[in-house]
């Protein structure tokens, strides 16, 4: 009888223990379960901390934005106006101008102004209608040049440029345009390669290679002063 008894309570004994261990496995489940909501609860938190800042950096950003659109309308304006004073005369001016009604994605309106007949008005035109396209290459090129002045650091190497006067009418103009093209060159003490088939460009230049067709579908290339004969 005692046999049996006790035989009896080494089977419950086993699974009382068995038991245990089940519990002590639910236990850790519910354990890494706990610690699991802990860090996504903490992932939570941090997503609403950045979520706020990201909220208060783009008032900021936008506010900034906004006072500073005058400024560098001004800025731009004052820049592309010089280039095209230096080329097309004193009476026309670049207005760089912000499309206030994006404020999401603001573009930018790039027009020419200029006097309407002997009166005070002026005359607004979009800059691709103005000088058949070349306003567009010469304030194309004198944003770019103050891009390049304005990058911190300073970029070093050539600036290269691939028919830059396309449109500009082969007269007092591109003479003009090549004058702005040296004494940008002067003040940014940079090197500027131009690719051109523009002649009138070419005395502006320190030394020209010129590329002719060859036999076979080759190119000679010729090394050439300005002032030499061709």
């Amino acid at each position: 009888m005692l046999e049996k008894i006790k035989s009896q309570y080494d089977i419950l004994s086993n699974k009382t223990k068995k038991e245990k261990e089940k519990i002590g496995i639910e236990k850790g489940k519910i354990n890494q379960i706990k610690e699991q909501i802990s860090n996504e609860k903490k992932y939570l938190d941090d997503i609403k901390e950045k979520q706020q800042l990201y909220q208060e950096t783009a008032i900021f950003l936008t506010s900034l934005l906004e006072k500073n659109q005058k400024s560098l309308e001004e800025v731009f304006s004052k820049i592309g106006s010089s280039s095209i004073h230096k080329i097309f005369g004193e009476d026309k001016n670049l207005l760089f101008l912000f499309d206030k009604a994006k404020k999401k994605n603001p573009s930018v309106n790039i027009k020419i102004s200029q006097p309407f007949d002997e009166t005070e008005d002026e005359l607004i035109t979009d800059i691709m209608d103005a000088e058949g396209g070349a306003m567009v290459d010469i304030v194309a090129l004198s944003l770019r040049l103050a891009m390049i002045e304005l990058v911190n650091p300073k970029q070093t190497g050539p600036i290269f440029l691939d028919e830059t006067f396309k449109y500009v009418a082969k007269n007092e103009s591109i003479r003009s345009a090549g004058d702005f093209l040296r004494e940008a060159s002067d003040k940014m003490d940079k090197q500027m390669i131009i690719i051109t088939h523009s002649s009138e460009l070419l005395p502006y230049a320190d030394k020209l290679f010129i590329f002719e067709a060859g036999p076979k579908k080759t190119v000679n290339i010729k090394e050439q002063s300005f002032n030499e004969e061709e």
